[in-house]
């Protein structure tokens, strides 16, 4: 009896223990979950809280731990984010860290930032007071041991912000290195934008066509990170006729599925009509892409997403009904290749040499104002000759190394700013329009699949050939590497493929690291700050979740949080800590002081309007000056008329009285008898 009870204590704390290590399991796995659609200064957005929710439902259903937040202030973003660094850290090594952010995204000086609901930016440089700066989070995460970190954003969108000023914000978000052990990905193409139905024309959804398409691979079993992101860039470019084509860089060094497949069954070959990538590297030459065919080499370069293999195309394929759409994205990844590389050089001539080369470019007004700031002239003159800046040590890009293609009837100047390289001339486009067709949405994903103990298990394995630094590709798109055709430099050497440097400590030279404070804000005792699990539709003038007393400020700002400004400092920037309850009424505020700064919303800045608006205010007053007289000369008469009334009803009673004393003097001699007579 006694080896019977020892025996089934001993059974019920194996199954207990067992259940201790499957919670343990399920607890590695965090994720947070951002969706900012209620912006108080910006165009709201349509398909955000509907792309929060699926996706959060999705990583439910894998075993994540999910932390999800709707419309978050500024002064909430750094607690949000402290409460799932903290859940990350406590999970171990073995954690998996994702965050999906969808909302509104900014550059500035090459960096991305992401932006609150409440935040007003009416230059490029709020952003760094306004928003949260997206390196800081990307460190704060590599700081935490974990086996994977995963940054997604949906946030790729025409913000507007500082439109019609003197410094906009750039467009599309900026071309970054990553770390190792680390995926970025986003909705649009560095310095382009995405669709997704808030207000761009091709009807309102419930989703936007990269969330949908996102999660519908999500949803398959036994389907690797890296082939998710690949088949979802393939099926967005499909579906917006090549106007969005989304963008991914990998480091990772295990293997990461969401849903493991059942070992009797194979998954599909292909979903949605896309193919599904193949998993792992894949080698790709300019003669392997001869002997694919057009179609199916267009779906490969689309995969891969690799400067060198849409110039490949363009060149084998001139004809192809899409080769005019490559054309554009070589021209996009080439101008933000360049902006990188003018921000890590820093000099006048770099700055001039982009002006030269984009001079109407996304960045041009911020190349303007950088330049001034080295005390020269805002636009490079008539007689300067652009050429190559060298490059700072252990710099590399995906352009190092590839000479610029142009096609044979171009008749515009060529400006080498990239290398001294001898250019390519090749056919150009068949279809100069792009065969630009019309935008189809996809389907609504499938349901997540029911989570029972054999799936949802997070599969990490290290991959042999890109561990660590020894795979000289780590920072190419997807982890893919590709054979580079050899290029001769100016010495004669031969030069390859090189790889990306590490993040920077700062990810921008010469300024300070920041770090997420444990609450938000130094200084302050953490709070638990509640996360509403449904958006909550916003009062009028009131910002929800705004303190009702003025924080403390301190002397050093922390991320994110802009600190309490001197007057003149920085004007029309109210501190975070203490909200205009109205945005609307304040903004028109600026224009009576000469220090303001002129950056309005597209909604009420109006610079055709202004100069006329003076004329109208000047002419009306001849008009009104006739009519003065006229009003005048009308009540003049009333006063007149109603003057004889008072004089009447005077008149009238005094008669009375005079006519009553007068008889009494002719009745008194009447009755006087005369002498010696009796009366």
């Amino acid at each position: 009896m006694l080896l019977h009870g020892s025996f089934g204590k001993a059974v019920a704390a194996i199954f207990i223990l067992l259940a201790a290590i499957s919670a343990a399991s399920a607890q590695s796995r965090i994720a947070l979950v951002i969706g900012n659609s209620a912006y108080q200064n910006a165009r709201p957005l349509v398909t955000v809280a509907g792309d929060a929710m699926i996706v959060a439902e999705t990583m439910r259903a894998a075993g994540y731990d999910v932390v999800e937040a709707r419309d978050v202030l500024l002064n909430d973003i750094g607690p949000i984010i402290r409460e799932f660094l903290d859940k990350v850290s406590a999970a171990g090594p073995e954690a998996v860290a994702y965050v999906y952010f969808a909302g509104y995204a900014a550059q500035s000086q090459g960096e991305n930032f992401l932006v609150p609901v409440d935040a007003r930016i009416d230059s490029d440089d709020d952003l760094q007071y306004q928003a949260l700066r997206l390196n800081d989070l990307i460190r704060e995460m590599m700081s935490i041991p974990a086996a994977a970190r995963l940054v997604v954003l949906d946030a790729a969108r025409d913000h507007g912000f500082g439109r019609g000023g003197p410094r906009p914000v750039a467009q599309g978000l900026a071309l970054m290195d990553l770390p190792d052990g680390m995926l970025l990905a986003s909705a649009a193409a560095p310095g382009a934008l995405a669709i997704d139905g808030d207000g761009d024309g091709d009807g309102d959804g419930s989703y936007s066509i990269y969330t949908t398409a996102l999660v519908t691979f999500k949803r398959q079993l036994g389907r690797d990170m890296e082939q998710i992101f690949k088949a979802t860039r393939v099926q967005v470019n499909q579906l917006t006729s090549g106007r969005q084509t989304p963008w991914m860089a990998s480091t990772l060094t295990v293997d990461l599925r969401l849903f493991d497949a059942p070992a009797a069954a194979a998954p599909p070959q292909q979903v949605a009509g896309i193919a599904i990538p193949p998993k792992g590297d894949r080698v790709l030459s300019k003669d392997g892409m001869r002997r694919l065919g057009p179609d199916q080499a267009y779906q490969v370069v689309i995969e891969e997403d690799g400067l060198e293999p849409y110039q490949w195309f363009v060149e084998l394929y001139p004809e192809h009904p899409s080769a005019g759409q490559i054309w554009q994205i070589i021209d996009q990844r080439r101008e933000a290749v360049l902006w990188r590389r003018t921000l890590a050089q820093g000099t006048r001539n770099a700055y001039w040499n982009y002006l030269k080369r984009y001079p109407s470019g996304e960045h041009a007004a911020e190349a303007e104002n950088l330049v001034a700031s080295l005390s020269a002239p805002r636009r490079p003159p008539v007689t300067y000759v652009p050429a190559p800046e060298p490059l700072p040590p252990d710099y590399y890009d995906e352009a190092v190394g590839l000479a610029e293609i142009y096609p044979t009837d171009n008749v515009s100047p060529i400006i080498e700013v990239f290398e001294a390289l001898a250019p390519l001339f090749i056919a150009p486009p068949r279809f100069r329009d792009f065969g630009l067709g019309p935008i189809r949405r996809p389907p609504p994903p499938p349901q997540p699949p029911f989570r029972d103990p054999r799936i949802g298990q997070t599969t990490l394995n290290v991959k042999s050939n890109n561990q660590g630094n020894d795979n000289p590709n780590k920072n190419n798109h997807s982890g893919v590497k590709w054979t580079k055709s050899p290029t001769t430099s100016p010495s004669g050497t031969q030069t390859g493929v090189r790889r990306d440097p590490p993040l920077p400590p700062t990810g921008q030279p010469g300024r300070t690291p920041t770090t997420i404070p444990q609450s938000g804000q130094p200084g302050r005792t953490p709070t638990t700050t509640p996360i509403p699990s449904t958006p909550t539709p916003p009062q009028p003038g009131v910002r929800p979740g705004t303190p009702t007393a003025t924080p403390t400020v301190p002397a050093v700002p922390p991320t994110g949080v802009r600190p309490a400004t001197p007057t003149g400092a920085r004007p029309g920037l109210p501190p975070t800590s203490a909200p205009t309850p109205n945005p609307s009424v304040a903004r028109p505020a600026p224009p009576p002081t000469a220090a303001q700064k002129p950056g309005l919303p597209p909604a009420h800045a109006q610079p055709p309007s202004r100069p006329v608006a003076p004329p109208q205010k000047v002419a009306p007053p001849p008009r009104p000056a006739a009519p003065p007289p006229r009003p005048v000369a009308r009540p003049a008469p009333p006063p007149p008329r109603a003057a004889p009334p008072p004089p009447r009803p005077v008149a009238r009673p005094a008669p009375p009285p005079p006519r009553p004393a007068a008889p009494p003097p002719r009745l008194a001699p009447r009755p006087a008898c005369p002498p010696g007579k009796r009366c």
